[in-house]
């Protein structure tokens, strides 16, 4: 990711930095074709590790039918008093992609596993936790699932509970926006509050706060072979805290719709 980034950076450098003799030899050449925008995504971008207060999510629950498992909400602020948590939820956000937890298993009447997984997806074959009659417990960190919840399956009957330790955000957001302010793709844009304000004036918004992340925009033709450079800016949108405000001109200074990206990095 971070080596696609840079050569973004330094394609747009040499685009801005042309001499006028390349100026004027760009001049008699055809326009360059629009270009279509493309999403930076995350599928393999590091992410970021969020610790918290412990806080048990899910506390004493019996799974009596050996081979089977039991769902938990472990983010969101939904009520967990009905799986022995916190009715406010544990405060992780809605957007987190995992979470780090401790997983137990209390008295049993037979050795067996616990296995913790992603709600809606396919067990996997393996153990998160190896107990026998006594209490057992280990760290896990488990990708959510379906609503923010994990499933936990046990080999024979047990009872469970788990206590959140920290969660997992993306570390790098894109948007990928046309010109008329609509959403083309992207990862962890936020399409309800993407719009278009004017001639080239936006607002971009993302699925968590980015207010402490860094920001980098590309605008349509910018940089592009002998296409004309396009004026960008992009910074903190005043009163939104997921969001950042967009300003795209022609080499005139007049501001112009045009198709865009937009990248977040953050470091925490």
């Amino acid at each position: 990711m971070n080596m696609r980034i840079s050569g973004l950076c330094a394609a747009v450098a040499l685009g801005l930095a042309a001499s006028p003799a390349a100026s004027a030899e760009n001049a008699n050449k055809a326009p360059a074709a629009a270009v279509t925008p493309q999403a930076i995504t995350t599928s393999s971008a590091a992410q970021v590790f969020i610790p918290v207060t412990p806080c048990r999510a899910f506390g004493g629950q019996a799974i009596s039918t050996p081979n089977t498992g039991k769902d938990f909400f472990m983010s969101g602020a939904v009520n967990m008093t009905a799986q022995g948590g916190p009715a406010g939820g544990c405060g992780v956000p809605s957007n987190a992609i995992a979470v780090s937890f401790n997983l137990s298993a209390g008295v049993s009447t037979a050795q067996g596993f616990l296995t913790a997984y992603a709600t809606g997806t396919t067990r996997p074959n393996m153990a998160s936790l190896n107990y026998k009659t006594d209490p057992a417990t280990s760290g896990s960190i488990v990708t959510l699932g379906t609503s923010g919840k994990i499933t936990v399956f046990a080999s024979s009957a047990t009872r469970v509970s788990g206590d959140i330790t920290g969660y997992f955000l993306p570390g790098v957001l894109s948007a990928s926006i046309f010109a008329d302010g609509t959403v083309n793709r992207g990862e962890g844009v936020d399409a309800a509050t993407t719009q278009r304000f004017s001639a080239g004036t936006y607002e971009v918004g993302f699925t968590r706060d980015i207010t402490e992340c860094f920001y980098q925009l590309k605008a349509g033709e910018g940089g592009i072979g002998g296409a004309t450079p396009r004026l960008t800016g992009v910074t903190r949108r005043s009163g939104n805290p997921n969001g950042v405000f967009v300003q795209i001109r022609d080499n005139t200074a007049t501001n112009i719709d045009s198709d865009f990206f937009v990248t977040v990095t953050c470091g925490k």
